[in-house]
């Protein structure tokens, strides 16, 4: 199984960090994403650790890893 995707995680309102399942050619519209929600976290360093035991995960496949996205 191929996929051609990355981990892409980023924060709303400053108050809680979502991760999502970002295609490679994202543009970085995250206000306008429909792609899945992976998690949601209240804090950075628990977002981190969502995140590695995401790719560690058998069933999902993030090709490109961890991507934290900058997003007003």
């Amino acid at each position: 199984m191929s996929a051609d995707n990355f981990l892409g995680i980023y924060v709303v309102n400053k108050r809680k960090y979502i991760a999502r399942s970002c295609w490679s050619e994202c543009e970085r519209d995250c206000a306008n994403c429909e792609q899945r929600i992976i998690f949601m976290a209240k804090s950075l360093r628990e977002a981190i650790k969502l995140a590695q035991k995401e790719l560690q995960n058998p069933n999902e496949v993030f090709e490109y890893g961890i991507h934290f996205l900058n997003v007003v």
